[in-house]
């Protein structure tokens, strides 16, 4: 995650998601930023029109609203912002640590992460691109969640939230699908929830879920419920389920 990304139009919808799920589900949640170097030539990740294009995103959630536009400018961008703009609940936990390149230490930031997100019970894992991809290098791993990663934080006993981009080059569902099969079999889980599908901008944005098999009847409600209470949009509405 780049901090130049905050408070774009992918991030309202993973704001509003977080926020409803830990006001139905009741649990403390902790960030991983999966915190990456800023690239100052990228324009993704910066459509901001939402702000100002129409009423759909104040009146869906307006507290939200009011306070992601503190992350507008260029520079109030920065990972502390989002806790002092009172963005996500005020008992949320956050990791920032940039992400290293080498793996030998990858693996000791990621149990820095663990340690430092050990009090929460739900945790969310934002990454610039997704889950891990044949195509990745030693230079690009840094953007992707590590199945493994997902996989530890489950076995601390956390419902874990990742992101991942849909590409425009397959349909959303059939790709949803098929990466949430790969969750499944790498983590041993016997347990398919539902993915969670962000119809904000191209590309859209995913969610998957993962949790202790005691979670997974007050999950689901919650996921139809933030599903149900998004705003219409074409022939559904801007968050749909996935099956």
């Amino acid at each position: 995650m780049q901090e130049h990304y905050l408070g774009d139009v992918h991030d309202f919808v993973k704001y509003a998601f977080l926020r409803s799920l830990t006001e139905q589900l009741g649990l403390r949640l902790g960030v991983n930023w999966y915190h990456t170097r800023t690239e100052p030539d990228s324009s993704d990740g910066d459509n901001r029109a939402y702000l100002s294009s129409c009423s759909e995103w104040e009146s869906w959630e307006p507290d939200l609203f009011k306070r992601i536009e503190g992350l507008q400018q260029l520079s109030e961008r920065r990972f502390g912002r989002v806790r002092e703009l009172g963005i996500l609940p005020t008992s949320t936990i956050y990791y920032e640590d940039q992400v290293p390149i080498p793996m030998r230490d990858r693996r000791e930031w990621h149990e820095s992460a663990r340690n430092a997100l050990r009090d929460s019970r739900m945790v969310f894992l934002d990454p610039d691109n997704g889950f891990e991809v044949k195509s990745m290098t030693a230079l690009t791993r840094p953007k992707y969640t590590l199945f493994q990663e997902a996989i530890d934080f489950l076995r601390d006993d956390k419902v874990v939230i990742t992101i991942q981009f849909a590409p425009r080059s397959e349909p959303v569902d059939s790709y949803a699908r098929k990466r949430r099969s790969e969750l499944r079999e790498v983590s041993e889980t016997k347990y398919c929830l539902p993915v969670i599908r962000g119809r904000a901008a191209s590309p859209n944005i995913l969610f998957f879920v993962l949790a202790p098999a005691n979670r997974i009847p007050l999950l689901k409600g919650a996921l139809g419920n933030f599903s149900k209470g998004s705003p219409p949009y074409k022939d559904g509405h801007r968050v749909e389920t996935i099956e």
